[in-house]
């Protein structure tokens, strides 16, 4: 570890600030503790923000201790004199406690923020997603979403999440702040987020604070690492579902790097060969990064982001029924710490597009094109224990789709959004308060939303190591997604404005929770939510989806409760959750349930560590979701002529549907295990893993082909062996 201390002059009181860096990379820590006590044993502190950087404002002249510390680092304590109206700059370099290395026991010791959710706030880091069983090798940010009370999928296939009781066109995602539109890979174990390009994330399965707006449900904000800024590193992984690399290394020694990692499935290939049964999906993912440490409290970055998905959701049926999606994401982000004030800005500008087509027999019969430009301006005044965020936005999209053949790209609109935002955490010594409005303007539109929000944590005296959290907002989205409801399972939706006529979808969100760690090792949270949506937008149901299809207002009521509970002791660990929710929709003549209503949902993993060994296995149940069956099949004639032949023409079969979402699916289950040994190789280390998805072979449905009579099932019992090679 080494300081670096730096004195300039300026106002009345003294200020210190810094950059805190991994000594190995110099990658910046966000979250670590900083913590200032005086001679006469007063003490103040902070955390280091997006970026590493910290500020500690408003400090009186004289001698402190100062304390730098973030779990799985070597704490240091040094001691400072400060002057009157002095500017000081501590930057420090940590450097990783191997006492702690490979010790389980650790993750236990991130309270809150990492093992507890804190009115569906969550953050995690990488360590984390290696809890999860992945068949393969490549610890993904899905996976452990799919773990998480409050979100689903459909199953192992599909691309698409849901939060609580929301669609998938109702949640942001962001990576470096870009917009991702469909990030979910079509085997939906797999996502543009593995774990080995993640610095942490913040995850909110509802009630975000006023800096995240323009969706109604949920946010996943990814941030990614930086590249080793020392020397040369990556790793090379080959298993069944796919083959990655990741490599990364230093332009100017400590302050320039670059990052780059590529996915590209071989189940496609391998899946014929290893259980006889065809899989017919190809997906993969193309990210690159470029930091720069410009000088002591700035810093910059570049990225990019591209994705790719295809397969034929018929499976084995005579009629092929393909879907394919892509994803690009270019942007950039600059962090600067003013030198004579606690203010710290970050500017981000992007460019985001996503693709998506269903093609029957090679033939494309749908499509959606979506494209958005975005600028960030946000500043944090930092005050010791409270700060101040606000910002600026401005986005504006391009949407252009076709729902028949012979309309192709044929509907094009444009919609512009922009606004401000103002919120602020005060900690006070059993209460923290997180308020804040958002300024949404929808110019396109002409309308602007005032949108307050509150976010609160209280920690009883007499309970220390418990806590009470609640969250409330107002949020709107003027984005809606055509899907046809008639098919069991719809990956296809394009994506459009809301109609002109009718107001902006609105979304209330309550949230209220309690957690604790009543032992050591022992850590759980439950938390109940109401989310309430109008003027939501929903195609006539029972209708083929077409540029005409006539659309219906509906009302949403989303409600349930979530449990979460997690064993962490030196050896083993133990995850479990439990949702139980209900989703209705209400229109102007009925209220049904939507096909992502799923009552229950449970999860349970368990894994053990000793020395360079680990096991793990995780069983995951999901109640069955609703449906839109079908009643038979007559010949449907379309009369063009005069002359039509009505005595030999049989006319085309068309499938007579009974009430939408009037049936359920079958429960999902399905139980994954994985084995790993770990061999240390000189600079190196090779990591070899046996494992099986779906080890009881459980036939969960994924779709029905109505004209074929054929069922076509999820993912069926695969086996994996996996290879890793990555420096150390």
């Amino acid at each position: 570890m080494h300081f670096t201390v730096i004195q300039p002059a300026d106002a009345q009181f003294a200020t210190v600030r810094g950059l805190i860096v991994d000594a190995s990379d110099e990658q910046p820590i966000h979250g670590a503790n900083v913590a200032l006590r005086s001679e006469d044993g007063q003490l103040t502190g902070t955390s280091s923000q997006a970026g590493g950087l910290y500020v500690l404002s408003r400090i009186m002249p004289g001698t402190y201790s100062i304390t730098i510390s973030f779990v799985g680092y070597i704490s240091h304590v040094d001691t400072i004199t400060v002057d009157f109206a002095q500017q000081l700059t501590v930057n420090a370099s940590l450097e990783f406690d191997e006492a702690q290395m490979g010790d389980v026991v650790v993750e236990s010791e991130r309270r809150e923020t990492q093992q507890r959710s804190i009115a569906g706030f969550v953050t995690i880091r990488p360590n984390d997603l290696e809890r999860v069983p992945q068949p393969g090798l490549s610890a993904d940010l899905v996976s452990y979403l799919n773990a998480s009370p409050g979100f689903q999928t459909a199953g192992d296939r599909g691309g698409q999440i849901f939060v609580r009781g929301g669609t998938p066109i109702q949640n942001l995602f962001l990576l470096d702040g870009m917009r991702v539109y469909q990030p979910v890979h079509i085997v939906g174990l797999y996502s543009a987020f593995p774990s080995e390009i993640i610095s942490y994330s913040d995850i909110y399965a509802g009630g975000y604070g006023a800096r995240y707006g323009g969706r109604l449900a949920g946010v996943i904000d990814v941030t990614t690492r930086n590249g080793n800024k020392k020397r040369p590193a990556g790793s090379v992984t080959v298993a069944p579902f796919l083959g990655a690399a990741r490599v990364e290394f230093p332009l100017v020694k400590d302050k320039v790097s670059v990052v780059a990692s590529g996915r590209e499935s071989l189940i496609r290939d391998v899946a014929p060969n290893l259980i006889d049964e065809s899989l017919p999906f190809r997906f993969g993912d193309r990210f690159v990064k470029m930091h720069a440490f410009l000088n002591q409290t700035s810093h910059m970055s570049v990225t990019a982001l591209k994705t790719f998905d295809e397969g034929d959701l018929a499976g084995n049926s005579q009629i092929s029924r393909n879907i394919r999606w892509s994803n690009e994401a270019y942007g950039g982000r600059f962090h600067y710490l003013a030198p004579t004030l606690p203010v710290l800005a970050q500017i981000t500008i992007s460019i985001s597009r996503f693709d998506i087509e269903r093609l029957v027999d090679q033939e494309v019969v749908q499509n959606s094109k979506s494209s958005g430009f975005e600028g960030q301006f946000n500043f944090a005044y930092l005050l010791g224990d409270s700060e101040i965020h606000f910002g600026i936005f401005g986005h504006s999209s391009r949407f252009s789709y076709g729902l028949t053949t012979s309309t192709l790209d044929d509907r094009e609109e444009f919609i512009t959004q922009g606004g401000a935002f103002i919120d602020g955490i005060a900690r006070m010594k059993r209460l923290e308060l997180n308020p804040g409005f958002r300024f949404h303007s929808f110019p396109s539109r002409g309308q602007l939303f005032m949108e307050p929000r509150l976010r609160m944590r209280y920690r009883p005296a007499s309970m220390p190591d418990y806590s009470f959290s609640a969250a409330w907002g107002i949020f709107h989205q003027q984005i809606v997604a055509l899907s046809d409801d008639r098919t069991v399972s719809d990956v296809f939706s394009a994506w459009s404005p809301s109609p002109q006529q009718r107001p902006v979808p609105r979304s209330a969100h309550y949230i209220a929770g309690f957690g604790g760690k009543p032992l050591p090792w022992f850590d759980f949270s439950v938390e109940g939510f109401m989310l309430q949506a109008k003027h939501l937008i929903i195609p006539q149901l029972g209708e083929p989806l077409t540029l005409s299809t006539q659309f219906i207002p509906v009302r949403s009521d989303s409600k349930g409760i979530d449990f979460k509970a997690v064993v962490s002791r030196s050896r083993y660990f133990a995850t479990s959750t439990y949702s139980v929710s209900r989703v209705e929709y209400t229109s102007a003549t009925q209220t049904f349930n939507p096909p992502q209503d799923r009552r229950h949902q449970f999860y349970f993993s368990l894994g053990s560590s000793f020395r360079d060994f680990k096991f793990a296995f995780q069983w995951q149940y999901g109640s069955g979701l609703p449906y839109t069956p079908i009643r038979g099949f007559i010949n449907q004639i379309e009369v063009t002529e005069r002359s039509y032949d009505f005595v030999d023409d049989d006319g085309s079969r068309a499938i007579v549907y009974a009430e939408s979402f009037s049936e359920r699916q079958p429960a999902f289950h399905r139980m994954d295990v994985t084995a790993e040994k770990a061999f240390r190789l000189w600079q190196s280390e090779l990591t070899v893993q046996l494992g099986a998805l779906n080890i009881y072979n459980r036939s969960n449905i994924f779709d029905y082909d109505y004209f074929s009579l054929t069922r076509i099932n999820q993912l069926p019992f695969i086996p994996s062996l996996g290879i890793r090679l990555r420096t150390l």
